[in-house]
């Protein structure tokens, strides 16, 4: 069964690995990053299974507005992932405890970026 993924993110090459894998499979994926011109190329191949959504400053009131503009595209949201590094007390923890308290119904998962070459 196909899902709706947004992915939360800063990490250009990670995100777009994890779209490309996703989109593949079928599932709709929304991107919600600083820079959303990586992922012109994605549109271009998969249409409308694909919605990049630029934020210039991420904070919880505009991550906020970014969901709900991808579940007024696509629906509902049925996994959030957080890509980055899990610290304490760092930005992907605080975002993934946002999430859940606001989107009870979608599975929030962090995602740890590939290891650098």
């Amino acid at each position: 069964m196909a899902q709706t993924w947004c992915i939360v993110s800063d990490d250009g090459d990670a995100t777009r690995a994890l779209a490309e894998r996703l989109l593949a499979d079928r599932h709709r994926v929304a991107v919600i990053t600083r820079d959303a011109a990586p992922f012109a190329l994605l549109v271009n191949d998969y249409a409308d299974a694909v919605l990049p959504v630029e934020v210039a400053h991420p904070d919880l009131l505009s991550l906020t507005d970014a969901v709900w503009s991808i579940e007024e595209s696509f629906d509902t949201v049925d996994v959030i992932a957080l890509v980055g590094e899990p610290r304490e007390g760092g930005s992907v923890d605080g975002a993934a405890g946002f999430f859940t308290g606001s989107w009870p119904e979608a599975h929030v998962a962090l995602v740890a970026p590939p290891a650098r070459v």
